[in-house]
């Protein structure tokens, strides 16, 4: 069965229901997963590796086409602009290419081997500003406490009822407070959040998983540094600035905008939910609170399919080109349940304004509030 186009409006019962459905019936995560084919749970060999051939190639030839890019004075501005901002924005894809192989590589989705596995997602997450170790333990903190008020470090940390933003301040609470009052303020925590996850490791680890670590994290965020480090400097030592900024710098910018707005809207909709401990469950944390996204095929092709995000929270060890493959068995097995809709303004307009959470306290859950309005200042 091929999944759903992504012509069609939506699919799945609505979040809160299949949330009900899901305690009510009693379905556990094992039991979706199994409805997910076997050879999607595994890596093929040559298919990551020419992956990863493929995106190298992409990545050569969008640098060869920057390079030769000219921007000069006058007319020939009226040109040159544009043709720079849609190749910042193509490489700025390439690269989150290169974010997603990482990414498998530390879900032990890349290789069968452990080593393999380690080497490369350091050398596809560092030179974009990710120490993979800390990414990876962050990362799977967030699947673990997916969508848990006050455990979840993603989109919906800093999400809070109208009561309890009565009872903020500025001084105390400034992220917060300013997320409300910007429009699209939801996009500055997501950088901040970004950031942020480096500097809660400790918080979320505990001290005594702390410790054990503590020498791989300096480890890993000092390779980071080094690799990314070394790359601005060969550039700017041998073109000079005009040339770090246009052949690496802005184009990683665009990665890092473009992959935290993939990533972050596979748990966001005006249908999400939070859960407190009493109601949280794998499986309702899995299924009911993530959604798939689609894209033109040729950019879900570009960004290796990451925008299908359901499947990769059933099972974490699917490899990208398998994504689809396993979508399609689950929403022939489980139609009701798997939420996929096309990535449109319509769809997403509710995001202009910060909104608030509604607390459903017999249900232990968090809703978003679809007449939210922007907080005063």
């Amino acid at each position: 069965m091929t999944p759903p186009p992504a012509t069609r409006l939506h699919t799945g019962l609505p979040t809160k229901a299949i949330a009900e459905q899901l305690a009510s019936k009693g379905v556990n995560l094992t039991e979706v997963r199994r409805a997910i084919p076997p050879e999607c749970l595994k890596p093929t060999p040559w298919r990551a590796w020419l992956t990863l051939a493929r995106v190298s190639l992409l990545a050569a030839a969008c640098l060869a086409i920057l390079v030769v890019l000219p921007l000069d004075p006058g007319w020939a501005l009226l040109w040159e602009i544009p043709a720079l901002v849609v190749m910042w924005f193509v490489y700025g894809s390439v690269l989150v290419g290169y974010f997603l192989i990482g990414h498998d590589a530390e879900h032990h989705a890349f290789s069968r081997r452990g080593w393999v596995n380690r080497l490369v997602g350091t050398l596809c997450l560092s030179p974009l500003f990710n120490a993979p170790r800390v990414w990876k333990l962050t990362h799977d903190h967030h699947h673990r406490h997916t969508q848990l008020k006050g455990q979840d470090v993603d989109w919906a940390a800093n999400l809070v009822t109208r009561e309890e933003f009565g009872a903020l301040t500025w001084r105390r609470d400034f992220a917060v407070k300013l997320g409300y009052a910007l429009p699209f303020g939801i996009f500055f925590w997501i950088g901040r959040n970004t950031v942020r996850r480096a500097v809660a490791v400790r918080g979320m680890l505990g001290e005594e998983r702390y410790a054990q670590e503590r020498w791989g994290l300096l480890l890993s965020s000092a390779l980071m540094l080094a690799c990314s480090l070394s790359i601005y400097a060969l550039i700017y030592w041998q073109w000079g600035l005009w040339p770090l900024l246009k052949l690496h710098a802005i184009p990683l910018a665009f990665s890092g905008i473009i992959g935290s707005i993939l990533v972050t809207i596979g748990h966001a909709s005006e249908q999400s939910l939070l859960y407190e401990e009493k109601s949280w469950s794998p499986t309702r944390a899995q299924v009911a609170s993530s959604y798939n996204y689609r894209l033109p095929g040729w950019y879900e092709w570009l960004v290796l399919n990451i925008n299908i995000h359901l499947p990769h929270h059933v099972c974490t060890t699917i490899p990208w080109y398998r994504l689809k493959q396993a979508n399609a068995a689950l929403h022939e097995a489980f139609p009701d349940y798997c939420q996929e809709m096309p990535l449109t303004w319509s769809e997403m307009a509710w995001i202009r304004t910060t909104p608030f959470l509604r607390h459903d306290v017999e249900l232990g859950l968090y809703e978003i509030e679809s007449d939210s309005g922007r907080a005063a200042a």
